[in-house]
């Protein structure tokens, strides 16, 4: 069979697959009943409401089945591990992180199911798995010192040289050599796995391919909004030339590290963690360089959602005469998330948010030339090669072909593949209900990839590491300038609209 061959026998591949799969379902059930099904319930005072009202309940079970299949069997066929027991758990949070995301002031905050996805990870890494560990530890001191305290404990120490053998002696040694290997060993695994996360949870923390398997079903069409689309297109016409400069200032003069630099850049000029993850695979970088900027980015996501409308509101309207349009291109190219994006528009009003997502959908476009782009570079100048012992040298023409076909992210070739399906769509009503139902398979796979993010994070590694501060400080002043530019591009495309 095809899929057992070692070429398509790989996340990438199986990602564009599954979203492919999930896609086709999507046509049958758009097809079948015409229930809005794909807009999440808001709630005020009873999280209940959110399973009550309306028909988004129906997408939980189906959902689920969904990606159960489209994760186990890919995990089976690269002959990876998988726990239900694990995927279950992931899962759960994302219908969490979904209930928190909708409830009606902090979604109107610009708090949404994104920014709660990574953050319940998050918490549910460093607290309660780490706790599972540190709290045991610290109730065992507590204990052994209040035991002291009461005078149980007063037996003198002896000195084991003292009293023991030459056979004890060997016993004792062998005991100190175990000991230390197991300290060794653990240790080891400590600094593999710093989250202490369970055994269980390990083979689904699979960020990367939820991601992937998200941007295939983002797909839209491309007719849609013709008089937006041309301002929209230049308002990100920056986006490749944003994301050299910053990446080159990062590196070379920052000195940050070369690949936290890429990704960083990736994150804030192209679309925030999805953009970053595909660069990082695309340069094979090392999971601190992509999970640090995706953390950052998060934690500053968070300051410019609330900050951007009022900005807009008191003086891009008042002194520039700004309209909704251009506010929305402005949020549109400045936040980094596709869910913020929408967040933070939709508390100016339906046009900006409309301006906002498209262009924010082009920018999640050109994923595809720069991770082409970049791939390339990679390819010439050896970036991170599989063995980096063996001498460096030039590719052939061939040679340069044929690793561009093993490393091109194959998602975004599903990702065009479903957008031009979109457009020839005659039926404009099956095709409108067709892409709304498509949009809530890429968001339940995308709020579950950004919980297995969360879950990856560590944050005690993260605050006492020196280069993520100098990051966040490389982050913010990356980001600013960009809000700049972005400002300058969107008065400009939207001068007279």
């Amino acid at each position: 069979m095809i899929f057992n061959t070692t070429f398509f026998n790989n996340e990438d591949w199986w990602s564009t697959f599954v979203g492919f799969a999930s896609f086709i379902l999507c046509s049958a059930l758009s097809f079948i009943t015409k229930a809005n099904y794909y807009t999440p319930s808001a709630w005020t005072k009873n999280p209940l409401d959110f399973f009550s009202k309306g028909y988004f309940w129906v997408s939980i079970p189906v959902a689920f089945a969904v990606m159960y299949i489209g994760t186990k069997f890919p995990q089976m066929a690269q002959k990876q591990g998988f726990d239900i027991r694990g995927f279950t758990f992931v899962f759960v949070l994302a219908i969490l992180s979904m209930i928190i995301g909708n409830q009606t002031h902090i979604h109107n905050g610009g708090f949404g199911t994104p920014f709660w996805s990574i953050c319940i990870g998050v918490f549910v890494s460093n607290i309660v798995f780490r706790g599972f560990i540190v709290w045991p530890k610290i109730t065992a001191m507590a204990g052994r010192c209040f035991n002291r305290m009461r005078g149980y404990a007063q037996i003198p120490d002896v000195e084991v040289t003292s009293i023991a053998t030459d056979q004890d002696q060997n016993e004792i040694q062998a005991i100190d050599i175990n000991n230390n290997e197991k300290k060794a060993t653990g240790s080891k695994d400590k600094e593999k796995n710093p989250n202490i996360i369970p055994a269980w949870l390990k083979p689904v923390l699979l960020d990367e391919y939820f991601i992937k398997v998200s941007l295939v079903l983002l797909a839209m069409d491309l007719k849609k909004s013709k008089e937006i689309f041309g301002p929209a297109l230049i308002v990100s016409a920056d986006t490749m030339i944003l994301f050299t400069f910053i990446a080159f200032v990062g590196y070379k003069i920052c000195k940050i590290d070369r690949d936290m630099s890429i990704v960083a850049a990736a994150a804030v000029s192209i679309c925030g963690s999805s953009a970053a993850k595909a660069i990082g695979s695309t340069i094979r970088a090392k999971e601190d360089a992509k999970n640090y900027p995706i953390a950052v980015m998060a934690l500053w996501t968070v300051a410019f959602i609330p900050t951007m409308p009022p900005m807009y509101t008191k003086w891009m309207k008042e002194k520039f005469a700004w309209s909704s349009l251009q506010a929305g291109a402005w949020i549109g190219g400045t936040i980094d998330t596709t869910g913020a994006v929408v967040a933070c528009a939709a508390l100016i009003d339906d046009e900006a948010k409309q301006s906002a997502a498209i262009v924010k959908m082009l920018q999640n476009c050109l994923i595809v030339p720069i991770c082409l782009g970049v791939l390339i570079w990679s390819i010439y100048f050896n970036i991170n090669p599989v063995d980096p012992k063996a001498p460096p040298k030039r590719p052939t023409l061939t040679g340069v072909l044929k690793i561009v076909l093993e490393r091109f992210p194959k998602f975004v070739l599903g990702f065009f593949i479903l957008c031009i399906f979109l457009t020839v769509l005659p039926n404009a009503d099956w095709k409108t209900h067709l892409n709304n139902t498509s949009l809530l398979g890429s968001t339940w796979f995308e709020t579950v990839g950004f919980v297995c993010i969360g879950l990856n994070i560590d944050i005690v590694n993260l605050l006492g590491n020196g280069a993520v501060l100098k990051l966040s400080v490389f982050y913010l002043a990356a980001q600013s300038f960009d809000t700049l530019t972005t400002g300058l591009l969107s008065n400009f495309a939207f001068y007279n609209q």
